[in-house]
């Protein structure tokens, strides 16, 4: 499993039109197979006198494993509906999430290619107008020092891009960073410089956080 890949923040919807055939996308994050085939049961129900419900989704995948993948063209013709919608997805780098597309016929006949068109750019639509995090491997930990280092502190921070997830200030200041797994140690060890050694710092703990928005 990479050490980076993209999450939807938030829910999103698209929508694309060709010769009088509608395709209305709805996009949204989801953490198992249940959550998944449950939003495409909501769009079967909202939209119920619509013939076809095509979906993809693919499920954030565990360390060392690979990613839970599906593709449903629901009676449209193979391959035309469901794996276009699956490479948006994959295109993005996006994990944990589902799209369902649902199609209202014009009454012309698109033919295949027409079809992966029409689905792809209903699912793109979808994605810009999507919020994404970029999930990051890397550690949590948090430093302890007194008032007279934090302003150096907070300069080379800065610099480098790093903002304190949470802050205390009391008799001495704590502050709880989250830092990429490749930096960690350079990190630390500028902390411990920059303070001449008067700075405390916790244990690392593992995990993926979001560390951008965009």
């Amino acid at each position: 499993m990479s050490n980076k890949y993209h999450v939807l923040l938030n829910e999103s919807t698209g929508e694309f039109e060709d010769k009088k055939s509608r395709f209305l996308a709805r996009m949204v994050p989801v953490t198992s197979e249940e959550e998944a085939y449950m939003i495409l049961e909501q769009e079967r129900k909202k939209y119920y006198d619509a013939k076809h419900h095509c979906s993809a989704f693919i499920l954030t995948a565990d360390p060392g494993k690979p990613a839970v993948m599906r593709a449903s063209d629901d009676g449209e013709p193979q391959g035309t509906a469901g794996r276009p919608m699956l490479e948006v997805l994959q295109g993005a780098d996006l994990q944990g999430v589902v799209v369902v597309v649902t199609r209202y016929f014009g009454g012309t006949l698109l033919g295949t290619g027409g079809l992966i068109r029409a689905y792809t750019a209903a699912a793109q639509d979808a994605l810009r107008n999507a919020k994404l995090g970029v999930m990051t491997y890397g550690a949590t930990f948090t430093l302890t020092t007194d008032y007279n280092s934090i302003g150096k502190i907070q300069y080379q921070l800065a610099s480098r891009g790093l903002e304190p997830i949470a802050s205390e200030y009391g008799a001495e200041v704590s502050m709880t960073l989250q830092v990429e797994e490749e930096e960690i140690d350079t990190i630390r060890a500028l902390l411990v410089e920059i303070t001449n050694g008067q700075v405390k710092l916790s244990d690392n703990s593992f995990d993926y956080f979001v560390q951008v928005s965009c």
